[in-house]
């Protein structure tokens, strides 16, 4: 295994600081500018309606993974007949 001296910076370290630096800087501008080009909302269409979303998914995808868990990992098979459209479930909501 070779070792690094002190001091020298590979590839991957240099690329993944340029990406933090795009992506701190982006960020910046977007904090400043405001969300409106990001999100596409404005007054008429607030924060709201984009939370409404969020806050339902979110639990509901997280709901039906507990179900598949529950049905897979501990062996609770009463729950099998629930457990594919459960899962299709899941899978919408997180794609949400």
């Amino acid at each position: 295994m070779t070792r690094l001296r002190r001091g020298t910076s590979t590839f991957g370290f240099l690329l993944l600081a340029a990406l933090v630096a795009v992506g701190l800087g982006l960020g910046i501008v977007r904090l400043v500018s405001g969300l409106g080009g990001t999100t596409n909302l404005s007054d008429a269409y607030p924060w709201g309606l984009w939370i409404i979303y969020d806050v339902f998914f979110v639990p509901f995808s997280a709901g039906a993974f507990m179900i598949l868990a529950v049905t897979h990992i501990y062996n609770h098979h009463e729950y099998s007949g629930i457990a594919r459209p459960v899962v299709l479930a899941g899978f919408l909501g997180e794609v949400m």
